[in-house]
Protein backbone atom coordinates (compact mmCIF):
# COMPACT_ATOMS: atom_id res chain seq x y z
CA UNK A 1 0.00 0.00 0.00
CA UNK A 2 0.86 3.71 -0.61
CA UNK A 3 3.48 5.11 2.67
CA UNK A 4 2.81 7.74 3.76
CA UNK A 5 -1.55 8.12 4.15
CA UNK A 6 -1.50 10.18 6.88
CA UNK A 7 -0.52 14.14 6.87
CA UNK A 8 1.81 16.37 8.85
CA UNK A 9 0.79 16.81 12.23
CA UNK A 10 4.18 19.23 13.08
CA UNK A 11 5.88 21.42 10.58
CA UNK A 12 7.58 23.77 13.15
CA UNK A 13 6.98 26.82 11.59
CA UNK A 14 7.06 28.92 15.06
CA UNK A 15 8.96 30.86 16.94
CA UNK A 16 11.74 29.18 19.22
CA UNK A 17 10.06 27.33 22.06
CA UNK A 18 11.14 23.95 24.02
CA UNK A 19 12.38 21.44 25.59
CA UNK A 20 9.45 20.06 24.49
CA UNK A 21 8.49 21.39 20.76
CA UNK A 22 5.55 22.55 22.15
CA UNK A 23 2.56 21.73 24.51
CA UNK A 24 1.21 18.37 22.32
CA UNK A 25 4.76 16.75 22.73
CA UNK A 26 6.45 15.17 26.14
CA UNK A 27 10.31 14.65 26.88
CA UNK A 28 11.44 11.29 26.97
CA UNK A 29 15.17 11.76 27.03
CA UNK A 30 16.64 15.35 27.50
CA UNK A 31 14.00 16.76 24.80
CA UNK A 32 14.07 18.70 21.45
CA UNK A 33 13.32 21.94 20.61
CA UNK A 34 11.97 24.00 17.78
CA UNK A 35 15.23 26.33 16.57
CA UNK A 36 14.61 28.46 13.65
CA UNK A 37 11.57 26.68 12.28
CA UNK A 38 12.47 23.05 12.45
CA UNK A 39 13.25 20.63 15.81
CA UNK A 40 16.86 19.88 16.93
CA UNK A 41 17.64 18.04 20.14
CA UNK A 42 18.10 19.81 23.34
CA UNK A 43 21.35 18.31 24.49
CA UNK A 44 24.68 18.46 23.16
CA UNK A 45 26.83 15.91 21.03
CA UNK A 46 26.75 12.38 22.28
CA UNK A 47 23.21 12.74 23.96
CA UNK A 48 20.33 11.33 22.86
CA UNK A 49 17.36 13.46 22.63
CA UNK A 50 13.68 12.32 22.09
CA UNK A 51 10.46 13.59 22.44
CA UNK A 52 7.13 11.97 21.82
CA UNK A 53 3.92 13.16 20.46
CA UNK A 54 0.60 13.09 23.03
CA UNK A 55 -1.72 11.66 21.03
CA UNK A 56 -2.29 7.75 20.53
CA UNK A 57 -2.43 6.36 16.72
CA UNK A 58 -3.24 2.82 15.42
CA UNK A 59 -2.41 0.21 16.19
CA UNK A 60 -1.99 0.02 12.07
CA UNK A 61 0.26 3.23 12.40
CA UNK A 62 3.27 5.41 10.86
CA UNK A 63 5.40 7.97 11.12
CA UNK A 64 8.07 10.10 9.19
CA UNK A 65 9.83 13.59 8.77
CA UNK A 66 12.42 15.20 6.84
CA UNK A 67 15.93 15.09 7.66
CA UNK A 68 17.07 18.78 7.36
CA UNK A 69 20.94 18.59 8.52
CA UNK A 70 22.92 15.16 8.49
CA UNK A 71 26.04 15.28 10.03
CA UNK A 72 28.60 12.25 9.94
CA UNK A 73 28.53 11.35 13.56
CA UNK A 74 25.00 11.92 13.95
CA UNK A 75 21.49 9.59 13.91
CA UNK A 76 17.61 10.12 13.82
CA UNK A 77 14.88 7.99 13.64
CA UNK A 78 10.88 8.32 14.18
CA UNK A 79 8.57 5.84 16.43
CA UNK A 80 5.38 4.23 16.52
CA UNK A 81 3.39 2.21 19.18
CA UNK A 82 5.09 3.84 22.34
CA UNK A 83 4.07 2.53 25.11
CA UNK A 84 4.39 5.42 27.67
CA UNK A 85 6.17 8.76 27.24
CA UNK A 86 8.36 7.93 29.80
CA UNK A 87 12.30 6.33 29.82
CA UNK A 88 12.09 3.60 31.90
CA UNK A 89 9.02 2.26 30.87
CA UNK A 90 8.73 2.88 26.82
CA UNK A 91 8.32 0.28 25.07
CA UNK A 92 7.64 0.29 21.07
CA UNK A 93 9.58 0.31 17.81
CA UNK A 94 11.15 2.52 15.99
CA UNK A 95 13.28 3.05 11.91
CA UNK A 96 16.84 4.58 12.36
CA UNK A 97 19.41 6.29 10.24
CA UNK A 98 22.67 6.13 12.32
CA UNK A 99 24.95 8.29 9.85
CA UNK A 100 27.83 6.15 10.22
CA UNK A 101 26.25 2.97 9.40
CA UNK A 102 22.82 3.56 7.91
CA UNK A 103 18.98 2.32 8.36
CA UNK A 104 17.91 0.01 11.22
CA UNK A 105 14.34 -1.48 12.40
CA UNK A 106 14.67 -1.31 16.45
CA UNK A 107 12.43 -2.84 18.86
CA UNK A 108 12.28 -0.80 22.18
CA UNK A 109 11.74 -2.22 25.26
CA UNK A 110 11.37 0.03 29.02
CA UNK A 111 14.00 2.34 27.02
CA UNK A 112 16.45 -0.06 25.35
CA UNK A 113 17.07 -1.43 22.04
CA UNK A 114 17.05 -4.50 20.33
CA UNK A 115 17.71 -4.19 16.51
CA UNK A 116 15.56 -6.01 14.34
CA UNK A 117 17.10 -7.91 11.54
CA UNK A 118 20.35 -6.27 9.73
CA UNK A 119 21.48 -2.98 9.18
CA UNK A 120 20.53 -1.37 5.16
CA UNK A 121 23.41 0.36 4.01
CA UNK A 122 22.12 3.88 2.90
CA UNK A 123 23.49 7.53 3.05
CA UNK A 124 21.19 10.32 3.91
CA UNK A 125 21.40 13.56 3.14
CA UNK A 126 19.49 16.98 4.04
CA UNK A 127 15.99 17.19 2.29
CA UNK A 128 15.86 13.22 2.78
CA UNK A 129 12.81 11.62 4.44
CA UNK A 130 12.54 8.44 6.83
CA UNK A 131 9.28 7.00 7.92
CA UNK A 132 8.27 3.38 9.75
CA UNK A 133 5.04 1.70 9.21
CA UNK A 134 3.37 -0.64 11.46
CA UNK A 135 0.55 -3.14 10.06
CA UNK A 136 -0.25 -6.25 12.25
CA UNK A 137 3.24 -7.85 13.10
CA UNK A 138 4.93 -6.57 10.11
CA UNK A 139 7.32 -3.36 10.89
CA UNK A 140 8.55 -1.46 7.48
CA UNK A 141 11.27 1.19 6.74
CA UNK A 142 10.82 3.66 4.25
CA UNK A 143 12.86 6.70 2.59
CA UNK A 144 12.40 9.15 -0.33
CA UNK A 145 15.61 10.61 -1.37
CA UNK A 146 15.26 14.07 -2.08
CA UNK A 147 11.43 13.60 -2.88
CA UNK A 148 12.35 11.08 -5.68
CA UNK A 149 9.62 9.49 -4.05
CA UNK A 150 8.73 7.08 -0.79
CA UNK A 151 10.86 3.78 -1.52
CA UNK A 152 10.36 0.69 1.60
CA UNK A 153 14.31 -0.25 2.37
CA UNK A 154 13.30 -2.78 5.52
CA UNK A 155 10.63 -5.16 6.67
CA UNK A 156 10.64 -7.22 10.03
CA UNK A 157 7.84 -9.60 11.58
CA UNK A 158 8.15 -8.86 15.25
CA UNK A 159 4.72 -8.86 17.34
CA UNK A 160 5.88 -7.95 21.12
CA UNK A 161 3.76 -5.08 20.78
CA UNK A 162 0.26 -5.24 19.28
CA UNK A 163 -1.59 -2.28 20.50
CA UNK A 164 -2.35 1.61 19.79
CA UNK A 165 0.50 4.01 21.15
CA UNK A 166 2.29 7.58 20.67
CA UNK A 167 4.66 8.53 17.69
CA UNK A 168 7.91 10.32 18.57
CA UNK A 169 11.41 11.34 16.96
CA UNK A 170 14.73 10.68 18.60
CA UNK A 171 17.98 12.88 17.33
CA UNK A 172 21.16 11.87 18.42
CA UNK A 173 23.51 14.92 19.78
CA UNK A 174 22.42 18.98 18.68
CA UNK A 175 23.99 18.71 14.87
CA UNK A 176 21.08 16.83 13.20
CA UNK A 177 17.99 18.78 12.34
CA UNK A 178 14.53 18.11 11.41
CA UNK A 179 11.02 19.21 10.29
CA UNK A 180 7.79 18.32 8.66
CA UNK A 181 6.51 15.39 11.59
CA UNK A 182 3.61 13.16 9.90
CA UNK A 183 1.70 10.06 10.95
CA UNK A 184 -1.32 8.90 12.45
CA UNK A 185 -3.33 5.66 12.16
CA UNK A 186 -3.69 4.05 8.50
CA UNK A 187 -7.41 3.72 7.98
CA UNK A 188 -8.76 0.64 6.60
CA UNK A 189 -4.82 -1.16 6.72
CA UNK A 190 -6.62 -4.89 7.94
CA UNK A 191 -6.63 -7.06 10.60
CA UNK A 192 -4.26 -10.20 11.48
CA UNK A 193 -5.30 -13.34 13.34
CA UNK A 194 -2.74 -15.70 14.35
CA UNK A 195 -2.83 -18.98 15.76
CA UNK A 196 -6.13 -20.79 16.72
CA UNK A 197 -9.69 -18.50 16.58
CA UNK A 198 -12.32 -20.31 18.36
CA UNK A 199 -15.21 -17.99 18.12
CA UNK A 200 -17.18 -16.56 14.70
CA UNK A 201 -15.28 -13.05 13.17
CA UNK A 202 -17.62 -10.73 12.21
CA UNK A 203 -16.71 -7.40 10.02
CA UNK A 204 -19.58 -5.15 9.35
CA UNK A 205 -17.76 -2.92 6.74
CA UNK A 206 -14.98 -3.61 4.32
CA UNK A 207 -11.57 -5.04 4.76
CA UNK A 208 -9.82 -2.40 2.72
CA UNK A 209 -6.43 -4.62 2.65
CA UNK A 210 -5.81 -7.68 4.25
CA UNK A 211 -6.74 -10.69 7.02
CA UNK A 212 -4.50 -13.01 7.93
CA UNK A 213 -6.09 -16.12 9.63
CA UNK A 214 -3.02 -18.47 10.68
CA UNK A 215 -3.72 -22.19 11.65
CA UNK A 216 -7.33 -22.88 12.32
CA UNK A 217 -10.29 -21.09 12.01
CA UNK A 218 -13.60 -23.10 13.98
CA UNK A 219 -16.20 -20.41 13.93
CA UNK A 220 -18.15 -18.44 10.89
CA UNK A 221 -15.93 -15.62 9.47
CA UNK A 222 -18.63 -13.21 8.22
CA UNK A 223 -18.47 -9.92 5.94
CA UNK A 224 -20.58 -7.01 6.35
CA UNK A 225 -18.86 -4.77 3.43
CA UNK A 226 -16.81 -5.92 0.48
CA UNK A 227 -12.74 -7.59 1.13
CA UNK A 228 -10.72 -5.17 -1.09
CA UNK A 229 -7.55 -6.99 -1.25
CA UNK A 230 -6.64 -10.77 -0.09
CA UNK A 231 -8.12 -13.03 2.35
CA UNK A 232 -5.37 -16.25 3.34
CA UNK A 233 -6.87 -18.88 5.07
CA UNK A 234 -4.21 -21.20 6.10
CA UNK A 235 -4.71 -25.01 7.34
CA UNK A 236 -8.52 -25.49 7.78
CA UNK A 237 -12.06 -23.74 8.57
CA UNK A 238 -14.53 -25.64 9.36
CA UNK A 239 -17.36 -22.49 9.88
CA UNK A 240 -18.99 -21.06 6.94
CA UNK A 241 -17.68 -18.15 5.49
CA UNK A 242 -20.26 -15.23 4.24
CA UNK A 243 -19.42 -12.42 2.15
CA UNK A 244 -22.29 -9.76 1.75
CA UNK A 245 -20.06 -7.49 -0.54
CA UNK A 246 -17.85 -8.68 -3.22
CA UNK A 247 -14.36 -10.32 -2.89
CA UNK A 248 -11.12 -10.33 -4.87
CA UNK A 249 -8.16 -12.12 -5.31
CA UNK A 250 -7.60 -15.42 -3.50
CA UNK A 251 -8.34 -17.85 -0.67
CA UNK A 252 -6.62 -21.17 -0.06
CA UNK A 253 -6.26 -24.32 1.95
CA UNK A 254 -9.35 -26.07 2.96
CA UNK A 255 -12.52 -24.91 3.97
CA UNK A 256 -14.89 -27.41 5.02
CA UNK A 257 -17.89 -25.41 5.89
CA UNK A 258 -20.14 -23.58 3.48
CA UNK A 259 -18.74 -20.75 1.26
CA UNK A 260 -21.77 -18.19 0.40
CA UNK A 261 -21.55 -15.07 -1.50
CA UNK A 262 -24.06 -11.92 -2.13
CA UNK A 263 -21.99 -10.00 -3.81
CA UNK A 264 -19.65 -10.65 -6.63
CA UNK A 265 -16.89 -12.92 -7.03
CA UNK A 266 -14.48 -11.28 -9.21
CA UNK A 267 -11.04 -12.86 -10.53
CA UNK A 268 -11.41 -16.49 -10.72
CA UNK A 269 -12.16 -18.06 -14.19
CA UNK A 270 -11.85 -21.32 -12.60
CA UNK A 271 -12.41 -21.81 -9.35
CA UNK A 272 -11.31 -25.57 -8.53
CA UNK A 273 -7.90 -24.23 -9.80
CA UNK A 274 -7.57 -21.04 -8.05
CA UNK A 275 -10.02 -20.90 -5.07
CA UNK A 276 -9.18 -23.88 -2.76
CA UNK A 277 -7.27 -26.73 -3.06
CA UNK A 278 -10.06 -28.47 -1.24
CA UNK A 279 -13.83 -27.39 -0.96
CA UNK A 280 -15.10 -29.99 1.00
CA UNK A 281 -18.67 -27.97 2.16
CA UNK A 282 -21.24 -26.11 -0.57
CA UNK A 283 -20.72 -22.91 -2.77
CA UNK A 284 -23.68 -20.82 -2.64
CA UNK A 285 -23.73 -17.72 -5.08
CA UNK A 286 -26.84 -15.12 -5.27
CA UNK A 287 -25.47 -13.45 -7.83
CA UNK A 288 -22.92 -16.12 -10.28
CA UNK A 289 -21.58 -19.61 -9.82
CA UNK A 290 -19.13 -20.91 -11.94
CA UNK A 291 -17.08 -23.88 -11.83
CA UNK A 292 -15.64 -25.30 -14.94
Amino acid sequence: MAFPTTGILDNFDRANEGPPPSADWTDIQNGLKVVNNEVIGNAAAVNYNWSGYETQYGPNCEAYFTLTDVVITGGEGVFARLTTLVLATVDGYTAWYDSANGLKLYRVDNGGFTQLGSTVSWTGANGDKIGIEIIGTTIKCYVDDGGAGWVEKDSETEGTYTSAGYLGIRIYGSGDEGDDFGGGTIAGAGAEYEQAVSGALTFAGDLANRLYAYKALTGGLTFGGSLASVATFFQSMSGAVTFAGSIVKKTSKTLAGTLNFIGALEGFPDIRKRWFIWLRGMLAHSQERRIN
